[in-house]
């Protein structure tokens, strides 16, 4: 009778121990299930913010392709871009999203023959955005391109 009351204890606690071992295995599962998840969601973003990035930077390479006088006549600074290509000028960063209400694009114009852009003009076009990762109301993410364009239909002196 002793043996049969042993071996009853004994099974239950071998049920509580199985227990915990697959609550443990589950919660490492799902950790790593929301761990991927949030990788990947950053990812998404951040090629969204390249492309949006890339697109304004082919666009101002046109503009300069097609008239390098307005381009270069364009002040130095900081300009903020929307979904509509206008460039409108800012007198600090960028702080409202302008793109799908998620990013901030950003260009800034640098001067002539500035930071190793030499007989031309630098370019950077920013977006930033923001995330569960972030603090309040920042926006800690960001991509940023960079380009230096000259005027191509001037050809060099010999």
């Amino acid at each position: 009778m002793k043996t049969l009351i042993k071996q009853k204890g004994q099974s239950l606690i071998e049920a509580i121990v199985a227990l915990s071992a697959a609550v443990l295995i589950i919660s490492a599962i799902a950790v790593a299930v929301l761990t991927s998840v949030g990788n990947s969601d950053y990812s998404k973003n951040q090629n969204k913010a390249t492309l949006y990035a890339q697109e304004e930077l082919e666009s101002l390479r046109e503009s300069s392709e097609i008239s390098w006088s307005n381009f270069s006549s364009q002040g130095s600074g900081i300009y903020c871009v929307g979904s509509n290509e206008v460039l409108e000028s800012s007198v600090s960063n960028c702080s409202t999203a302008n793109l799908d209400n998620y990013y901030i694009r950003q260009v800034d114009l640098y001067d002539f023959n500035t930071s190793g852009c030499t007989n031309s003009r630098k370019v950077r076009v920013s977006v930033f955005w923001s995330d569960g990762k972030c603090q309040s109301g920042q926006f800690c993410h960001n991509v940023v391109l960079e380009s230096c364009f000259a005027d191509n239909n001037t050809l060099p002196t010999p």
